[in-house]
């Protein structure tokens, strides 16, 4: 498509290149360099900056980034008196100037989407805005928490701030923090927020090749490096960083050869080197003031930790802290302060360290476990760049922002032109019936997940112990469904019918998760829509915990036979290790309530699922199995009641498919004889055998597991 036809996209950015104004510039830039699918303008503002860099940067942005550049003279207003009439006079040109220019921009570009990059400042203008302009804020934690402006302009401006968050298509935020923080403000519609987490360029942040020459041209060679880079103001809590390594100092427990050095500048500056003077660091610590791009790089290689234990001062504080995510990037281990959105930038303990930001002492030892564990640095970074890479490279977010504009351009897409149907992600189903003991464990292991947009539905199928007792303390963060003693098929359809999720994941209460069971499902279905299904391997455990073995699949689960090698009993999936799209069942049908109590509605479901969709394995185990000695002994002839019922609905007598039919019943009762010999009951595992080899003798292994049991019988051996 040309460029002209291309969907219309209007950023308004007060605060834009050529003058940086923080990390929220550096996403807005790398985004709309990235898309490829609209046509991108740019308005920001020229006032505060060089004419010269102006033009230096606008004329040659369109070929460089893929957008163009517009500029009003300005876009916020900053008062040049403290007289109170001349404010009211400088309010109203300010206004009736900046609309008339934005009405006549606005004329011009004929946007289809506009995206408004600071609501405090500029939601006003989103008024003037026609309703068939799809609107998205673009909105980070410091445009609630903190105050340009003081006297009745802020009130003015925080009243029209909250009318565009409600007007807008979508609001998109950078951390489930900050999404909480614009509820509580504006009081929008959960629905009408996404959660876009922060990311950065893997082409500019990546580990240093040259590290020691690096280290021994920035004279840190033989040193142990805690790195700062902020804009020193409080709440990035440099003061504390200080003062806990003063005390630590005093204690004796920091390494001869430790290093302090703090990149940026800002208004603590001046008081952070008195404090440092005072502490008797000055020998420790160095200044060396705002940090060029081309530089940070180096320097976040080079250091051993980087460190910012952020907190949050009347109400001011971090939203995201995409600082973390460079540093990770570069292999560096981070520290961070619990305070805001760090939570989405650190996985505690597994690519950084999250600590009060007020505890020094916190702090303190945070620094010491890191300083004095090379190992532990190590594999914190590792895991750093992994998380990055996976989770916060610019590929995955301009992919999935680009997929967002698309859905919600109204020219294109009538019917998807709000996100107001916007639900949970993933949605876990937990069927129980007197589970009580394990159920906690499986609850808990969602709750340990890496992912966290998803809900949680338990079904109580009738228990008669203390379950609802036991999840009484879950109660605000699940939603509990009883119903009377229906069985497990019944009670998963219950809980697919009450969810809101675009994906289904099952648990039984009796089993658990890995941490990462989801982040590593979720990320296949999102990319890929032809697959419907994913799944894994499991640690199969006891009833006390203990591991016993690994449930593993075959890769031929990938193949186009899937439905077949169900049907035919060769491949097998997991229930724990599922995740699959609800859509799915809208062509499929949901589990089947005949198969209730047979215990094969899950192995149903999948062969119809596989009939329709490409199901993905990952050859990893993400789940542990349960195992339980009451659970092993199923009643025989239930299940082969259930087995029959399968074949006759896949592959009836009447359709001529006599030989499928055979193969089917073969594995039926090649199935069963395997159980019973592997519990200890050969001889009666003799006769399925023989069934089996009666319907299809052309399998070998029946043969060889045949005469096993024959041995096994003869010489009494269990």
């Amino acid at each position: 498509m040309k460029k002209k036809d291309q969907p219309k996209l209007l950023l308004i950015a007060p605060y834009f290149f050529p003058r940086n104004y923080g990390g929220a510039v550096k996403i807005y830039h790398d985004l709309m360099r990235s898309l490829q699918n609209f046509n991108i303008t740019v308005l920001s503002e020229s006032q505060g900056i060089e004419q010269n860099k102006i033009a230096d940067f606008d004329n040659t942005s369109i070929e460089k980034f893929n957008y163009s550049m517009i500029r009003m003279k300005k876009l916020v207003l900053h008062f040049t008196s403290s007289n109170r009439i001349l404010n009211i006079f400088e309010t109203l040109s300010f206004l009736f100037s900046s609309i008339i220019q934005f009405y006549r921009i606005i004329k011009f570009i004929k946007p289809d989407i506009i995206i408004c990059g600071d609501t405090f400042s500029c939601g006003w203008f989103i008024q003037i805005v026609s309703n068939k302009i799809t609107k998205i804020n673009y909105i980070h934690g410091e445009e609630i928490t903190q105050e340009t402006y003081k006297g009745r302009f802020v009130n003015f401006l925080k009243r029209y701030q909250k009318i565009a968050i409600n007007k807008a298509n979508l609001n998109i935020v950078p951390s489930s923090f900050t999404k909480e923080m614009i509820i509580k403000f504006s009081n929008v519609r959960s629905n009408k927020i996404l959660v876009m987490p922060n990311f950065i360029d893997t082409k500019k942040f990546y580990p240093l090749k040259n590290r020691e020459k690096i280290r021994k041209k920035l004279s840190w060679s033989n040193k142990i490096i805690l790195l700062t880079i902020a804009r020193l103001v409080p709440r990035k809590g440099v003061d504390k960083v200080l003062l806990a390594l003063n005390r630590k100092q005093g204690n004796g427990e920091l390494p001869n050869n430790w290093k302090y050095v703090i990149g940026g500048k800002g208004e603590e500056k001046k008081k952070l080197q008195a404090l440092c003077k005072q502490l008797n660091l000055e020998n420790h610590v160095d200044f060396i003031g705002f940090v060029e791009d081309d530089k940070i790089r180096e320097l976040y290689g080079a250091a051993d930790v980087f460190v910012m234990t952020n907190r949050e001062i009347n109400g001011d504080t971090e939203g995201f802290g995409i600082v973390f995510l460079e540093a990770n990037a570069c292999g560096t281990p981070v520290i961070g302060g619990i305070a805001g959105g760090t939570k989405d930038a650190i996985k505690d303990k597994i690519t950084g360290l999250r600590v009060d930001g007020n505890d020094v002492n916190e702090i303190g030892d945070a620094i010491i476990h890191l300083l004095n564990h090379e190992k532990t640095r190590k594999f914190i970074g590792n895991e750093g760049i992994k998380n990055v890479i996976k989770n916060h490279s610019i590929k995955i977010a301009s992919n999935k922002f680009n997929n967002i504009l698309l859905l919600l351009n109204k020219r294109k897409y009538h019917s998807l032109n709000t996100f107001n149907n916007m639900k949970s992600k993933v949605s876990i189903i937990i069927p129980t019936y007197n589970m009580a003991k394990y159920l906690p464990q499986a609850i808990d292991s969602i709750f340990a997940q890496t992912y966290e947009n998803y809900e949680v539905i338990v079904i109580d199928d009738g228990s008669t112990d203390n379950t609802k007792q036991i999840l009484n303390k879950y109660k605000d963060k699940i939603k509990y469904i009883y119903q009377k003693n229906k069985g497990l098929a019944c009670a998963r359809n219950l809980g697919v019918k009450n969810s809101k999720g675009t994906y289904i994941a099952l648990l039984d209460a009796d089993d658990a998760w890995l941490p990462n069971k989801l982040s590593e499902e979720v990320p296949i279905l999102d990319n890929n829509l032809q697959i419907g299904l994913v799944h894994t391997n499991a640690i199969e455990i006891d009833e006390e915990g203990n591991t016993i073995g690994l449930s593993t699949q075959s890769p031929r689960l990938k193949t186009k036979n899937m439905a077949l090698n169900l049907l035919l009993r060769k491949e097998h999936i997991l229930c724990l290790t599922v995740l699959f799209r609800k859509d799915c069942l809208k062509y499929v049908g949901m589990f089947d309530e005949k198969l209730t109590w047979l215990g094969v509605e899950d192995r149903d479901l999948w062969v119809r699922i596989a009939q329709h969709f490409r199901i993905e394995y990952i050859n990893k185990p993400l789940a542990l199995h349960r195992i339980r000695s009451d659970a092993m002994s199923r009643n025989l002839e239930n299940m082969m009641k259930a087995r029959y019922y399968i074949v006759d609905k896949y592959c009836p007598k009447s359709l001529g498919m006599k030989v499928m039919r055979k193969r089917m019943l073969s594995a039926i009762h090649f199935e069963v004889a395997d159980g019973l010999s592997w519990r200890g009951k050969p001889r009666r595992s003799l006769i399925q055998y023989w069934k089996a080899l009666k319907f299809y003798p052309f399998n070998i292994i029946i043969y060889i597991n045949f005469v096993k049991a024959i041995t096994k019988t003869i010489f009494n051996v269990s």
